[in-house]
């Protein structure tokens, strides 16, 4: 099971807001991880260390945007 975060990203290519974009993680110890939802503000519990600090690609799950990427489809 994974976890989500959502949040309105900016979109790197075409200068847009991505509302509510959601962030599948699993990057938190197997207790909790449920199908929680985190949004801006919240906590995320027991992070494992090799994923502290984690950043994202906007432009792999933009909204706006990812459908344009090159390769979208695999």
């Amino acid at each position: 099971m994974s976890n989500s975060i959502f949040a309105d990203l900016d979109c790197p290519t075409k200068r847009k807001i991505s509302k509510n974009t959601e962030i599948q993680i699993k990057w938190q110890s197997q207790n909790v991880k449920g199908m929680y939802s985190y949004h801006i503000g919240d906590a995320l519990q027991e992070i494992e260390d090799e994923y502290n600090n984690v950043w994202i690609r906007t432009d792999f799950i933009c909204n706006v945007c990812s459908k344009f990427t090159k390769g979208w489809k695999g």
